[in-house]
């Protein structure tokens, strides 16, 4: 199992967030104003290929990615529409940990590690944002640990609030919703600045790793399904003749590696985002080292393919691989297969054990034809398509710290109006 850090919602955090409320707030504990219905914990045998989708942490900051149940597989508790309001209790600090609104305009069966808040006796967009602040209080205590963060149900129903009149809340309410709207739009403009920049990154790429550096290069017809003409000069091989699987040994201080849709493939605890999927199985690791190849096998499809970037273990969902001579630059091919993902020959050629997760393992990709230009072709594409990326990256780099920033900067807003230290009855 992942280690998950606890951190708990007790007293004392509670009473330090709301310290220095006016001293005319009412004061009362979190089970008093709501109750958290607990999700369904869903087993893979209860997946389906079309029915009531599962609505899972990943969810509910817009992943797309969905696993299915059949209608009556859970209790109707567990049904979500619209409106709910959510409290996801493990999930990663900033990103998937606390209280959101279901926006989708379906219904869906809730999965564990997810409450559904009932029965609230505030009004919804209020305890919202209260809820916004308890996690920042939550978050702040978990600050330099690894990984996910959880609490449990009577942690968190035990936290000691500082409630305001209800004029008070919904003046707090109003001010929120304006000041959070502006800050939601300047990050997702970001978000969408970034998501350009790997268009242009990925197009680089594409170009590069399957035509070569010369524009006007003579191309034949290669026999190879998702690549139908390449250079004249360039040979297919399948990929055993290329590469073969790595099979290290863990060592004791070995931690977890992580192979992102973005191709990168580094520590877990380097990234601390959603959009990527854990493995079903997270026993039997085995070692994988820098440099080497690696292919998620239930996430390739997506983009999940690259050259490690550190020392660490990662599950048997991975294929860790290594070239078969010096010739063979593992760079090039990493952003060759990248390309081939996201061409959706893994997606169409592969066999699906849920929805949109082909599974692509060693043994279905040693057999997979793919183009070899010659070594120095091969090294030459990889360093001209790194250079040509790399202050592209840097962008990337900085955007993130810009909406890193505006994150943070909206939970300490939430939780200075909340807590009373602006009066937001002065404002407009």
């Amino acid at each position: 199992m992942i280690s998950t850090p606890h951190v708990s919602g007790n007293d004392s955090s509670a009473r330090s967030l709301f310290s220095k409320c006016p001293v005319t707030w009412g004061e009362t504990k979190l089970k008093y104003l709501t109750r958290f219905q607990n999700g369904h914990a869903f087993k893979p045998h209860h997946w389906t290929e079309t029915g009531v989708p599962i609505i899972r942490i990943q969810n509910l900051n817009g992943g797309d990615d969905f696993n299915y149940a059949a209608e009556g597989t859970a209790p109707d508790t567990v049904r979500i529409k619209r409106g709910d309001l959510l409290f996801s209790w493990s999930g990663n600090i900033g990103t998937s940990f606390g209280p959101f609104v279901w926006d989708r305009d379906f219904d869906g069966y809730l999965n564990q590690h997810i409450f559904k808040l009932e029965g609230y006796s505030l009004p919804q967009r209020y305890l919202y944002y209260l809820l916004k602040a308890v996690t920042t209080e939550i978050e702040a205590q978990a600050h330099g640990i690894i990984g996910l963060v959880h609490v449990t149900k009577p942690e968190l129903g035990n936290t000691r609030l500082r409630i305001p009149p209800l004029d008070v809340q919904i003046a707090m309410t109003r001010f929120l919703d304006c000041e959070v709207e502006k800050i939601d739009r300047f990050i997702a403009k970001k978000r969408r600045l970034i998501s350009l920049i790997r268009e242009e990154i990925r197009a680089i790429a594409s170009e590069l790793a399957t035509v070569g550096m010369s524009k006007g290069t003579k191309l034949r017809e290669s026999g190879i399904p998702w690549l139908p003409r390449i250079p004249s000069h360039w040979r297919t091989e399948r990929a055993k003749r290329l590469f073969r699987e790595s099979t290290l040994p863990v060592r004791a201080d070995d931690e977890i590696v992580t192979c992102f849709r973005d191709g990168q493939v580094t520590l877990r605890r380097n990234r601390r985002e959603d959009g990527f999927t854990i493995a079903i199985l997270e026993g039997g690791y085995q070692g994988v080292r820098m440099g080497q190849l690696v292919i998620h096998a239930m996430d390739g499809f997506a983009g999940a393919i690259g050259v490690s970037e550190s020392d660490g273990k990662c599950t048997p969902e991975y294929a860790v691989c290594d070239p078969v001579s010096k010739d063979i630059s593992v760079k090039y091919y990493a952003y060759l297969l990248r390309e081939m993902a996201l061409r959706k020959y893994i997606e169409v050629a592969c066999q699906q054990v849920r929805e949109r997760a082909p599974r692509f393992r060693y043994a279905t990709f040693a057999n997979v034809y793919l183009p070899v230009p010659s070594p120095d072709e091969q090294a030459e594409i990889a360093d001209t398509i790194e250079k040509r990326v790399a202050k592209l990256r840097v962008t990337i780099e900085r955007v993130q710290d810009e909406i890193t920033l505006m994150h943070e900067f909206r939970a300490s807003l939430i939780a200075e109006a909340i807590t009373g230290k602006i009066d937001v009855r002065s404002r407009p």
